[in-house]
C-alpha cells in the first residue's frame, strides 16, 4: 500500500520540479544586458551572453549561394572589426489544444 501513495505523488513532484524550472530560466543570466540600441520580444530573457572588445566578423548582407566547393556562402558580405556583443534571448512558447 505504502508503494501506491508514493507512485501517486510521483507526478505532483514532477510537476513542481518542472515548474520551478522554469521559472528559474525566466530570469537573465547573471553579468548580461539587453544592448541599448535592441530591444527584446516581451517574455524573453538573456540565457548567455558573450562581449569581445575587439574582434572581426563577417556580416551576410546578400542571400546565400553555394560556392565552387557546394559550401554555403553569403553571396555578398561586409567585413567588421570592433567590439562584438553575441546575446542568446530564449522565450517559452505556449500553446492550448
Amino acid at each position: 500500500m505504502h508503494h501506491k501513495h508514493l507512485a501517486s505523488l510521483f507526478p505532483l513532484a514532477l510537476l513542481m520540479a518542472m515548474t520551478v524550472d522554469v521559472a528559474a530560466q525566466e530570469q537573465d543570466s547573471p553579468d548580461t544586458a539587453d544592448h541599448p540600441l535592441v530591444s527584446r520580444y516581451a517574455g524573453s530573457f538573456i540565457d548567455g551572453q558573450q562581449v569581445r572588445d575587439f574582434a572581426a566578423y563577417t556580416l551576410p548582407t546578400g542571400p546565400a549561394v553555394k560556392d565552387a566547393q557546394s559550401q554555403v556562402i553569403p553571396a555578398e558580405k561586409i567585413s567588421l572589426e570592433g567590439k562584438i556583443t553575441r546575446t542568446l534571448y530564449r522565450v517559452w512558447i505556449c500553446t492550448s489544444d
